[in-house]
């Protein structure tokens, strides 16, 4: 379906979705899945389980529940791989929870869809609680694209949940991929009321403010600052001030964050081999990037250190192959991250690697 139907068949109803959203009824009790990670016992026991403290589960498995927790936990901090991961062994650990077989399929999609975990889900769906069977089934029908029931379940538990962050966040989330910007903003804006703190949230707000008919590049920055600010040690908060600051028009800061990633990427690579590039940095360090990398050093005042420059080929061409080094190899995207750090003036090149600054000075 395109996206001008998809957001037709949104509209319907739309006095019963904000009625959902800003309703007034017992708040839900939200926990942090890591604290909660590390209390009970896991496997199978006598008490009920509640996601995040709220949702009832039909699972018994203490396990599973927490490993359900950190996959959402993932998916909404956009690491799906990883939140795939943790729904798989949630599934594992009760292969009769219909919900772990629907967050895996949720997240898959992002990836690599998972046809099996999807009908796996709708099987078992008979099993799960009431409330369960809302959230799975809102999961399943955004897979199959039907819409109809989508909504309807999302709205039934917006009633349910109208100040759980993770509802109104993930639900959110899919109203913006639907173009639905101005009620994905309302949802967000009223899970940041719950937790002022909400890391995901923080996020993609930045976006969601600058990419709606109305951008607001001040709220967007602001909304990343915050972010920066409850992360102070991911570098994620970066990439996304560079993207949205370039979005934003203002190459110089977009440059200034994308340098300070480079850092916290380039320093993490050199004591794990096989990091996976950022592909915010893959577009600014790709064999096309010198106009780009240039362009940083006229922005800095900087020259392009002659080691560093050696490093690097010019924008037509592609790197010569040395032995035992591809066009791809992690140490030459290291040169590059290198030498966008040695063309700034940002307080992140005070703490470039000693060892790589005597590498690359001319």
């Amino acid at each position: 379906m395109n996206r001008l139907a998809a957001r037709f068949y949104l509209l319907i109803s739309p006095s019963l979705l904000a009625s959902t959203v800003w309703a007034q009824a017992p708040a839900s009790h939200v926990e942090n899945a890591a604290a909660r990670a590390d209390a009970g016992t896991p496997g199978v026991t006598g008490v009920s389980q509640h996601l995040f403290g709220a949702i009832p589960l039909s699972t018994r498995s203490v396990q599973t529940r927490r490993l359900l927790e950190l996959a959402v936990n993932n998916y909404e901090n956009a690491i799906y791989r990883e939140s795939a991961v943790q729904a798989r062994r949630a599934a594992e650990a009760d292969p009769q929870s219909a919900l772990a077989h629907a967050m895996l399929s949720f997240a898959a999609r992002r990836i690599m869809p998972d046809a099996g975990a999807l009908e796996k889900a709708k099987t078992l769906l008979p099993r799960a609680t009431p409330d369960e069977q809302l959230l799975v089934r809102w999961m399943t029908s955004i897979q199959d694209h039907d819409l109809l029931p989508a909504i309807s379940s999302m709205n039934d538990l917006l009633k349910r949940y109208p100040r759980d962050k993770h509802i109104l966040y993930m639900t959110a989330e899919w109203l913006y991929l639907q173009q639905d910007d101005d009620r994905a903003r309302s949802m967000m804006e009223a899970a940041l009321q719950s937790d002022p703190n909400f890391p995901a949230v923080l996020n993609r707000l930045g976006y969601v403010y600058i990419g709606t008919g109305t951008p607001d590049p001040a709220k967007a920055i602001a909304s990343l600052k915050r972010y920066a600010e409850v992360e102070p040690g991911s570098p994620n908060p970066q990439d996304s001030l560079g993207e949205v600051s370039r979005m934003a028009g203002d190459d110089p800061a977009s440059l200034e964050h994308l340098a300070a990633r480079a850092l916290s990427w380039a320093i993490s690579a050199t004591r794990e081999r096989n990091m996976t590039v950022p592909s915010s940095l893959q577009t600014i360090l790709s064999t096309n990037s010198m106009p780009s990398i240039r362009k940083l050093s006229s922005f800095s005042g900087k020259a392009i250190p002659p080691k560093a420059a050696r490093l690097l080929p010019p924008s037509s061409e592609r790197p010569p192959r040395r032995k035992n080094q591809t066009r791809n190899s992690k140490s030459l995207l290291a040169a590059r991250c290198s030498l966008l750090i040695l063309a700034t003036n940002s307080p992140a090149s005070m703490a470039y690697p000693l060892s790589w600054k005597n590498l690359l000075r001319a």
